[in-house]
């Protein structure tokens, strides 16, 4: 006679169980209840992989489960015999296709999301969700500006000069505030200046190249496309209505999400030379700007990088290409 397990049978509808006996015959699972003797074809049973210490569970047509103790698993070994191993494989694959799932999401989905999702949104959710972010960062970690306001004049001037020239159309505002060597956008046209960066350009020139990579940003709604994508639309609309309770306490996520990727990066670049070529500018204040922050070599560890630079990725190679426009830049003007 073949080995034989007790079970409990449950009919899926309530949580009464009934006593069963079971052993395998033929390519089918015999269950002998009190009143009944049923068949069920081995291929219509679902054996899942089961943890060690708990009962085996299986799957029967209509709803129906055992849950079988099997403290010796000689269970799994029987059905193996007969034809029907566990489906620990299909679950494995399973597994593997929900993480690998997952990651796709997590790596290309949500860029593909977010970019769709801001190129969607009118210009004046941009400029609410701007307007207050600023004044969520004014109220948690920005300074006021110390910056001498004649000079603050001239250089708002002139970016707004320059940007007009470059991006027709687009409307900028040049938010100056005290303290770092930084600069960063934010949606709906607003570019924030820290003092110390422009004390340390010692140029209008090389600040208005940061500043064009700034409008970079704006041009190609990077920053919008950034918060969607690390936020999240719950907590986007909660920006945008002034729902702050829910946001306050991820300033520093904020800020982090003010940190582009390579490509986002590379297209605020190109915009920058663009900008300054447009206005009749070299790229060279822009080269000796990221070169006067970095210094010569352009091989320094990580952890010695300026503020504005650490939240730039690969600078040595930014660097190199500034300086190849440099020098093409040059050679067609004769110098």
């Amino acid at each position: 006679m073949s080995a034989s397990w007790t079970a409990t049978r449950f009919d899926g509808r309530s949580a009464a169980g009934e006593a069963v006996v079971l052993h395998v015959d033929d390519a089918a699972l015999v269950i002998v209840s009190g009143i009944s003797c049923d068949r069920v074809p081995l291929a219509d049973v679902g054996v899942p992989e089961s943890f060690d210490a708990a009962p085996r569970m299986l799957a029967l047509p209509g709803g129906h489960t055992l849950e079988v103790p099997d403290p010796l698993r000689t269970l799994p070994a029987t059905l193996s015999a007969a034809g029907k191993p566990p489906a620990w494989p299909a679950v494995a694959l399973a597994l593997m296709l929900t993480v690998g799932g997952g990651a796709w999401v997590y790596v290309e989905g949500l860029p593909i999301a977010a970019r769709a999702i801001a190129t969607a949104l009118p210009p004046a959710f941009d400029r609410r969700l701007g307007e207050n972010l600023l004044e969520l960062l004014d109220a948690n970690v920005l300074e006021a500006s110390t910056l001498d306001a004649d000079r603050r004049a001239r250089i708002s001037q002139r970016f707004r000069e320059a940007a007009a020239v470059a991006a027709p159309g687009v409307d900028v505002r040049l938010e100056f505030r005290g303290g770092q060597v930084n600069a960063f956008a934010l949606p709906g046209g607003i570019v924030v200046l820290f003092d110390e960066l422009v004390e340390l350009s010692n140029d209008d020139d090389r600040v208005i190249g940061v500043l064009g990579h700034e409008l970079g940003h704006i041009v190609h709604r990077h920053s919008t496309r950034q918060l969607v994508q690390a936020l999240g639309l719950a907590a986007i609309a909660g920006v945008v209505w002034g729902d702050f309770s829910s946001i306050v306490t991820n300033v520093p996520l904020v800020l982090g999400v003010m940190r582009y990727g390579r490509g986002f990066e590379e297209e605020a670049d190109a915009f920058a030379i663009a900008l300054l070529r447009a206005n009749g500018l070299s790229p060279r204040p822009l080269y000796d700007f990221f070169v006067g922050l970095l210094g010569t070599d352009t091989r320094r560890g990580r952890e010695d990088i300026p503020t504005f630079l650490s939240t730039h990725p690969d600078v040595g190679s930014r660097i190199e290409r500034l300086r190849r426009e440099v020098e093409a830049y040059e050679h067609a003007a004769g110098r």
